[in-house]
């Protein structure tokens, strides 16, 4: 057989092997539940539920219209197209196979750069039978089939980790293709190195913000294993022209997304449990952790919340904060001082440190999650399973192959067996909450389970007073007590003016408050008013007050929190300064709903004014304190104020429109009739 035509046989049969390899090991989660994030990016996500496959839907998809960041249009697409193929969120399967195709697609991306960086490497040193050609097949495999990698296959929101990682791959390959024509002093070696950045980048930005670090890594894979530009002058002027103008690019893009988004470090820190100085001295501890998870992946280390890592306020607190420092650091060094003679070592700590560059420094994001060593573990693979390699080059070459497939081997049947957990969210919960006990959410989620599934209230009480004290900044999980305590005990009672004081310690109160017999007191509900009013409002303590203003229409059986109670709650946080503007704006629409439902028309109208103040120019303020006036019989100002909304000088758009009329009519219903009666309003 000719050696080229072998070749491609023995790479597509190790394509289908590894394809074959992966689809085994994750097909027992592919009917796995939804999962944490998957509710508001999917399941509710209004944008991505198209009922056709036309340009208009599947724009609006990837390009939904608010201003919130990320975008990331391109996984959106992909989403609303399993929405639209796979009918609907009943079912999850179209979905997560839909991830396992894409890390599918990548596994074959690292073997492709594995393997080419082994033949620069073995051309540049002269080691040209020091690697054998299934080496990358290995790397492959177990970067493919480790657990730490699973979410971005099971956890379906995570696809925009996974198919970032994918054109970032697609474009530092054709990077290293762009770089070998040029040194070979062939055609189009520059088009392909640009190109590929370029494209890689944008692509990958569509889909999540760090394929950024394609530009970084690049020159990292450029200067690691390509000594220097290739003669002549200039060959060599031109090379340094690309290098700048990828840098320049990088730079301006960078200044672009500051310069729309100025605070984004003060509003990305402003509900967070520690500061900017605080996360950047514990990353390193958890870099480190992530390399032990890499290197001991033992079932019960890993778990979708990693919220129990101890926050480190100092140097020495814990003590082994600055070790951590100091060995991140200096593996950084050593990169750099042996980058020569060891390419591929240097290639690993290199490529790891800057793949987490963005997710694991000064960005105010949660401390750690698993699906951030995705891309950053493929350098990491790459040089440690060389490393490994060259390691066991004094045995004999059979051990040294049983000893691989063996690492295949375990790493696949860990990955089969957490597959199988992720198949159900109770084992999923279960599992979270007996393997990380002081994890704060993990415990929240068996407390949910055990008052929505098993109906065991009291454990349901035990497991949130246990999170409420593992997070004590997190509010939410007092107010899950707050509910259980009102399903139970039907006791909360409307305070109106009370609240909790500001001059103890919030955490030697809560412990108080918990350690009372009961658990709805008259103290618990004006805790919470107070630390809505002035402690840190998270992510999830704005979804569960959230869900709190709309459980009247999607399920009033749930609401156990009298109307007088969620009102002063949502004052409560809309007066916090540390809600952002976004919220702001939604809950006081859903503050105006609710009061306008209670009859409650003073705040109605008091909220479509604290509207006003956000945005005087938004409509939809000036549309709810009309609708207001009209509801309080103030028929002939709500009139005038229709008739100042319809001399906009810009004119209004057809919804709005639409709602001027509707008004217009309840106005009209509302004037006095002959009899001198009138009719009811709208509201």
């Amino acid at each position: 057989m000719n050696p080229s035509i072998r070749k491609h046989v023995r790479t597509l049969l190790t394509g289908l092997i590894i394809a074959i390899a992966i689809v085994i090991v994750y097909v027992p989660g592919l009917h796995g539940p939804w999962v944490f994030d998957d509710d508001t990016n999917v399941v509710r996500n209004p944008a991505i539920q198209i009922d056709s496959p036309d340009v208009r839907a599947l724009s609006k998809a990837a390009f939904p219209g608010n201003d919130s960041l990320p975008l990331r249009p391109l996984a959106q697409f992909t989403i609303a197209l399993n929405y639209y193929f796979g009918q609907g969120t009943a079912d999850t399967f179209a979905y997560k196979a839909t991830n396992l195709v894409i890390h599918v697609v990548n596994a074959m991306l690292v073997y492709w750069l594995a393997t080419l960086l082994f033949n620069r490497t073995a051309r540049q040193w002269n080691r040209t039978e020091a690697i054998p050609i299934w080496l990358p097949a290995v790397i492959s495999l177990a970067w493919a089939l480790h657990p730490l990698h699973l979410t971005p296959v099971l956890y379906v929101v995570q696809r925009m980790t996974s198919l970032s990682a994918l054109f970032v791959l697609l474009g530092l390959i054709a990077f290293i293709h762009g770089r070998e024509r040029l040194e070979q002093r062939r055609r189009y070696g520059f088009t392909l190195m640009g190109g590929g950045v370029l494209l890689g980048t944008v692509l990958g930005f569509m889909c999540k913000e760090n394929a950024v670090l394609l530009v970084p890594l690049a020159l990292v894979v450029d200067h690691l294993f390509y000594r220097g530009p290739p003669d002549p002058d200039q060959v060599q002027r031109n090379l340094a022209r690309l290098y700048l103008g990828l840098i320049v690019s990088a730079g301006v893009a960078a200044l672009f997304l500051l310069a729309n988004h100025p605070n984004v470090l003060d509003i990305s820190y402003a509900n967070r449990e520690f500061t900017l100085g605080q996360r950047i001295l514990t990353e390193p501890r958890i870099l480190l952790l992530y390399v032990s998870l890499a290197m001991l992946p033992l079932p019960h280390r890993f778990t979708l919340f990693h919220d129990d890592i101890v926050l480190s306020t100092g140097l020495l607190e814990p003590w082994t904060t600055l070790p951590a420092l100091v060995l991140v650091l200096g593996a950084i060094v050593m990169a750099v001082v042996v980058r020569r003679r060891h390419p591929l070592f240097s290639f690993a700590i290199l490529w790891y440190t800057v793949g987490h560059s963005l997710e694991s420094s000064v960005l105010g994001l949660e401390l750690a999650h698993e699906h951030r060593n995705y891309l950053p573990d493929i350098g990491l693979f790459i040089g440690g399973i060389y490393g490994l390699f060259t390691l066991l080059q004094r045995v004999r070459n059979v051990v040294r192959q049983v000893a691989l497939a063996g690492l295949i081997l375990s790493l696949g049947l860990a990955t089969h067996v957490r597959a199988h957990l992720w198949a159900s969210d109770e084992t999923i919960i279960e599992s979270m909450a007996r393997d990380h006990p002081h994890s704060a959410r993990s415990q929240a989620m068996l407390a949910t389970l055990y008052a929505q599934r098993k109906g065991d209230l009291n454990k349901t009480k035990e497991y949130y007073s246990r999170a409420a004290l593992l997070a004590p900044h997190e509010t939410s999980h007092v107010i899950d007590l707050a509910i259980v305590g009102a399903t139970t005990q039907r006791s909360i009672e409307c305070q109106t003016g009370k609240t909790g004081s500001s001059e103890h310690d919030p955490i030697e109160r809560l412990k108080f408050l918990l350690g009372r017999s009961s658990v709805v007191t008259a103290d618990i509900v004006p805790y919470i008013t107070d630390r809505l009013a002035n402690g840190l409002l998270t992510t999830a303590t704005l979804d569960r007050l959230g869900s709190l203003a709309v459980c009247p229409a999607t399920a009033p059986q749930q609401c156990e929190i009298p109307y007088c109670i969620f009102k002063d709650w949502v004052l409560a946080a809309l007066h916090n300064p540390n809600m952002p503007l976004r919220h702001k704006e939604n809950f006081t629409i859903h503050l105006f709903s609710n009061a306008a439902d209670h009859g409650d028309y003073a705040t109605a109208l008091a909220a479509a004014r604290f509207g006003l103040t956000l945005d005087p120019s938004r409509p939809s303020y000036r549309l709810m304190e009309v609708n207001a006036h009209i509801l309080l019989g103030n028929t002939e100002l709500a009139a005038t104020l229709l008739s100042e909304l319809r001399a906009t000088p810009n004119g209004l758009d057809e919804e709005t429109s639409r709602h001027v009329e509707m008004l217009e009519q309840a106005i009209q219903k509302r004037q006095p009739s002959r009899n001198g009666r009138h009719t009811s309003s709208i509201k």
